[in-house]
């Protein structure tokens, strides 16, 4: 036996950061995520997910597990992000569920939910097959190329919001800039590496240094205004444990 870890991020638009989530809402479509070629046993998973405006959040959550096409993209639409799953034509795609059930934990600012607790997030039964792929048919082939399809779908109103406003317009730069902001601290709700967009989907940067009062970006893509929201779209960090 061999153990080894799948690791993914989520990516959400900053509109879906800012709007709370209602229950079993989309909260990422398919992404594909690479993985061994063949069969793997999922053993546990450990998601590290964000807080709300600088608060720890208890998040549960689904992971759908979806065959790529035959081509290598990724199953049909499971619908809107921040509405319910009511996109058609995955249903042959379909291989598996994870339950994602976190629990209040020490830290202030985020949420870790790891394997092998009282929480359910263990069951040693749960295999995909990596070679599965599906026809324009419907039909199942196998195709040696070690990739799968994964969603998230929400339980609960999780809303990744971060409360972090500029305190005037930002203009467009293709060099570093740093924004003095207000509300919540930064520090308790972005990160480091975190890459930003405002509430409006304005795409920002990726952030290079923090104080609780300003963020430094590697650039700026687009124009921000007064009071725009700065948010990470990628609020959920997912780490699946395996055995082959």
């Amino acid at each position: 036996m061999a153990y080894f870890n799948i690791e993914f991020k989520p990516t959400l638009s900053g509109q879906n950061c800012v709007t709370a989530f209602g229950n079993t809402e989309l909260i990422s479509d398919w992404q594909a995520v690479d993985c061994p070629k063949g069969t793997f046993r999922v053993v546990g998973a450990t998601t590290i997910m964000r807080g709300t405006e600088g608060a720890v959040q208890n998040i549960n959550a689904r992971l759908l597990f979806g065959s790529l096409d035959q081509d290598g993209t990724v199953p049909p639409s499971l619908g809107t992000a921040n509405a319910t799953l009511d996109g058609t034509g995955y249903f042959k795609h379909l291989v598996g569920m994870y339950k994602i059930q976190t629990s209040t934990g020490p830290l202030d600012y985020l949420n870790v939910t790891s394997p092998l607790t009282s929480d359910g997030n263990m069951d040693t039964i749960f295999t995909i097959d990596s070679t599965r792929r599906i026809t324009t048919t419907g039909s199942t082939i196998h195709v040696v190329d070690g990739k799968i399809a994964v969603a998230v779908v929400s339980e609960g109103t999780p809303d990744f919001g971060t409360g972090v406003l500029t305190t005037g317009a930002v203009s467009v730069s293709t060099t570093p800039v740093t924004i003095t902001v207000d509300g919540v601290h930064a520090t308790k709700a972005l990160a480091v590496g975190d890459v930003l967009e405002a509430q409006d989907g304005a795409s920002v940067g990726t952030v290079t240094a923090l104080t609780t009062t300003s963020v430094t970006l590697d650039a700026v893509a687009e124009a921000l205004l007064n009071d725009d929201e700065l948010v990470n779209i990628n609020p959920i960090r997912i780490i699946l444990h395996c055995e082959i």
